[in-house]
């Protein structure tokens, strides 16, 4: 369970493939999309150990003032080294143009050349990480936005853990066909993108890729 008290504990982290369905609220701060995200242990809120990836959706704000903070769904989700390196680029980055401001201050008042050298480094270090945190989920998004909102949120098919994927019902049950691949590209000849964006991920989630076969079914289709 995420908590923490004055920047220490355990927090949700990330901000990756971040997108909202709903239109944006005049005087609203910090409102959060359905975005992938990581249980971390945090240092003044920024990470330093990561404890369960997550697809978080719903978000509501709870609370007045200082005491205002977050609810939300979850979906868990398997490890994906995109998300890790995200997870910490992006806080990280936040923080080092942040101390690279600080840097130039200093500068300001001493008009050391090594001050002004450490600011600027520092900024343009955190401003290339913001920008390549962004840059590792353009793909992704791209996928969920085809796919649209469901019941587990705008999450991947092909990113949940296996105890979600063991309960996707079988090609057969959900499209009439022996496989996925075969849905899939039933769908991409009728020009349904959607339909086929799905077959397509459910394919990556739970066929295998070199010998054509599934995984055993088990349960009901989740969503």
């Amino acid at each position: 369970m995420a908590f923490t008290f004055n920047g220490f504990g355990v927090r949700s982290c990330g901000n990756y493939a971040p997108i909202k369905w709903t239109k944006r609220k005049w005087f609203t701060i910090g409102e959060k999309g359905d975005h992938d995200a990581i249980n971390c242990m945090v240092v003044v809120f920024l990470p330093i150990l990561t404890v369960e990836p997550q697809h978080t959706f719903d978000w509501q704000e709870k609370g007045i003032g200082p005491g205002i903070g977050y609810e939300y769904q979850k979906v868990k989700l398997k490890w994906n080294w995109r998300l890790v390196v995200h997870t910490f680029l992006r806080p990280w980055s936040i923080a080092f143009i942040a101390f690279g401001t600080i840097g130039l201050l200093i500068w300001y008042s001493t008009k050391s050349l090594e001050d002004f050298l450490v600011g600027c480094g520092l900024i343009i270090f955190g401003i290339l990480g913001f920008i390549v945190a962004r840059s590792l989920y353009r793909r992704c998004r791209d996928i969920r936005l085809l796919l649209g909102r469901h019941a587990l949120g705008t999450s991947d098919p092909a990113t949940w853990e296996k105890s979600i994927i063991d309960r996707i019902n079988s090609s057969e049950k959900l499209y009439g066909t022996k496989n996925f691949e075969e849905a899939c590209r039933k769908f991409i000849s009728s020009l349904d993108w959607e339909n086929a964006m799905w077959a397509a991920r459910y394919c990556t989630a739970v066929e295998n890729k070199y010998i054509g076969g599934t995984r055993k079914w088990r349960g009901q289709y989740p969503i």
